[in-house]
């Protein structure tokens, strides 16, 4: 039996310090630390260098996609050198928000536009510092880019190019949704002097922008219902859409002068006759069942005769050029719209109630068969097509008709008169109702004018936010613009 001697150690065992030695890890850890640190570092680095180029890159695209916009709507606007106002826009609106959100990029860009000048696409390249990736340049080569900014020259390592584009569609053939537009224009005498300068200017600006230069299947068209005291449809329209004087009735008819038709009719008090002529060109407001529908003319749908002054004449019409203060159904014939509008002349007093139910007549497809193929208005429920209103006045609408016999007062002052329907004030906000029932986008545009006509025309907005109020002639011609720019939305090719 062998006995364990306390203290005594086995000749096989090491010396105790050792021992402990012997059993340590700690320095294995330090070493390989030691070795791994570096690598781990780069690695850290260069996440940070690619997540800075992942950062450039997305708001480079928000901003170049913005920047492509603005520069679109420069090219809507600019009526030559497109392409230059696009570019020169893009690029400010770009620089500004690069400058606004502290980008530290290297920048350069460029801008092109497709042979029909329905597309214009904007590069930036952005050199983005990689000062991590940078220090592999110490061991390995790599060609710097001789376009770049001097510092990414030296290396490849040194600096990394982001290259971002955004390509802006103008509205045209190309487009998903065709478009109708009618403008409701006063030219009352209210108007006289530089306001209708003004006016022919912001509407050209919008024929401009809305009416598209490459008409496809997808047409862009508008209207222009000029107005006054009636609204001119022209002699070969007016018998249609008021109806023709049957002779033979009581009261009978007679042709008077200049293919004018008239009422004769023997005085209440039987003391002889009057005679009241009928205007060949103008027509005023329809009443009835139908009074507030965009129905077409006919048994019980007419609209209302216009009886003129003793002259005979409407204050709309100049016989020596139909064209003047005349309707225009849809047309996407730019030189023509405009040339219609540089016919505009002032005329009489303000039935703004006519000019708002042409705008719609101008809109409806019940109207097709009384206008030429080329400007038959969609169906209210067609896809992919918009019908838009815009509805342009200067002033209180203070005309009122009894069965096309024009007030003695305005407002019914006069005890004595009643109108055939409401006053012109209480029919236009109902033809507006009835008109955006049909789904039509209406505009308003009060140029200069008192608080009363503000309201009625806010009332007939779409919403408030389709209410421009103009105070000047400036005003005007941007009301008109910022109209346009909403039909036509532009967009981003993806």
């Amino acid at each position: 039996m062998k006995l364990a001697v306390r203290g005594v150690r086995s000749p096989n065992m090491p010396p105790a310090p050792f021992a402990s030695f012997a059993r340590a890890t700690d320095g294995a850890v330090g070493i390989i630390f030691g070795l791994m640190a570096l690598p781990l570092v780069m690695a850290i680095g260069m996440a940070a260098d690619i997540g800075r180029m992942v950062s450039v890159r997305n708001q480079t695209q928000i901003m170049i996609d913005n920047a492509a916009l603005a520069g679109g709507r420069a090219a809507q606007l600019a009526t030559t050198n497109k392409l230059v106002a696009a570019s020169e826009s893009a690029k400010y609106f770009y620089k500004a928000q690069v400058v606004k959100h502290s980008i530290q990029t290297l920048i350069s860009e460029s801008a092109t536009a497709n042979p029909a000048g329905t597309e214009y696409t904007w590069t930036v390249d952005s050199w983005v510092r990689t000062p991590f990736i940078s220090v592999a340049a110490m061991r390995y080569s790599m060609p710097g880019d001789s376009a770049g900014p001097e510092p990414c020259r030296a290396s490849g390592w040194f600096c990394r190019k982001v290259t971002v584009t955004a390509s802006t569609v103008l509205p045209g053939a190309n487009s998903s949704t065709a478009v109708e537009t009618a403008l409701m224009l006063d030219v009352t005498g209210s108007m006289a002097g530089t306001k209708i300068t003004d006016l022919k200017a912001a509407a050209k600006d919008l024929i401009d922008i809305v009416v598209w230069d490459n008409q496809g299947d997808i047409k862009s068209r508008v209207a222009i219902a000029p107005f006054a005291e009636a609204v001119n449809v022209g002699s070969s329209l007016a018998p249609l859409v008021r109806g023709t004087v049957a002779s033979g009735t009581n009261p009978t008819t007679d042709v008077i002068g200049s293919g004018y038709q008239s009422f004769k009719f023997t005085k209440k008090g039987g003391g002889g006759t009057n005679t009241f002529k009928i205007s060949p060109y103008c027509v005023t407001e329809r009443i009835g069942a139908d009074a507030y529908t965009d129905e077409a003319p006919g048994m019980g749908a007419f609209i209302g005769r216009y009886y003129p002054n003793t002259g005979g004449t409407c204050s709309l019409v100049n016989t020596t050029d139909a064209e003047v203060n005349s309707i225009q159904p849809l047309s996407n014939d730019k030189v023509m719209l405009k040339r219609r509008i540089d016919k505009l002349t002032i005329a009489g007093s303000t039935a703004g109630h006519l000019g708002t139910a042409w705008a719609w007549y101008l809109l409806s497809p019940k109207w097709n068969s009384l206008f030429p193929v080329a400007s038959a208005a969609a169906s209210y429920s067609a896809e992919k097509n918009r019908k838009i209103a815009v509805l342009m006045t200067d002033g209180d609408y203070n005309t009122e008709y009894w069965n096309g016999v024009e007030a003695k007062s305005s407002y019914g002052a006069d005890a004595n008169y009643l109108p055939s329907n409401d006053a012109s004030e209480l029919q236009a906000p109902r033809l507006c109702t009835e008109m955006k029932k049909k789904g039509i986008e209406v505009y308003t545009i009060g140029f200069q004018v008192t608080t009363a006509a503000k309201n009625l025309l806010i009332g007939c907005a779409t919403d408030s936010k389709h209410y421009y109020d103009a105070t000047s002639g400036e005003a005007l011609r941007q009301a008109f613009r910022d109209i346009a720019l909403k039909i036509s939305q532009l967009r981003l090719s993806k």
